[in-house]
């Protein structure tokens, strides 16, 4: 007899329950190039570049093989509509958190990790940035978040700042 198994359906289960809950923070700053920037309040002129940097934080009681911190977050900008152009961030990440920052841009003479302004943004408005930070994986799907943070363009545009040609005579 080389024997034959029987399933007689005696099958028990464990529920268990997992929580998991993504938090980030977003922050926009002007250029440390932009000379004529009001940090604190956080006003620039138009035309300069702008950082972004934003740090998550995964909270979850499931297995840590079961779920990964997030991995992607895009920009998107009020000057495209905040949909025909978008920008993926470089991710530094340690254990389930993420730290997010622009990659050094290719049009800045320093390649530095920013995103220029339009120089006709006008005076006075709010430029909000809005980022979805997305891919944390969990046994129950993916979650994502989505942050805004803004910055007013006021007092001119980087062309105030900064003359190329002869010195004017006084």
């Amino acid at each position: 007899d080389r024997g034959a198994w029987v399933d007689k359906g005696t099958w028990h289960y464990v529920f268990t329950t997992y929580t998991a809950k993504l938090n980030a923070t977003l922050t926009l700053a002007p250029d440390e190039r932009c000379p004529t920037a009001d940090r604190v309040n956080k006003v620039m002129k138009s035309g300069y570049g702008m950082t972004i940097n934003c740090s998550t934080n995964l909270t979850t009681n499931a297995p840590s093989s079961q779920v990964t911190a997030a991995q992607n977050a895009i920009s998107t900008f009020p000057d495209f509509s905040y949909k025909d152009y978008w920008r993926v961030s470089e991710k530094s990440s340690s254990g389930l958190s993420t730290n997010f920052s622009l990659k050094g841009n290719k049009w800045s003479y320093f390649n530095s990790p920013v995103h220029f302004t339009p120089v006709w943004y006008p005076d006075g408005e709010p430029y909000t940035v809005v980022q979805e930070v997305l891919d944390c994986w969990t046994p129950a799907g993916m979650l994502s978040v989505r942050k805004n943070d803004t910055i007013t363009i006021d007092g001119g545009s980087v062309f105030d700042d900064w003359h190329v040609g002869p010195l004017p005579v006084n």
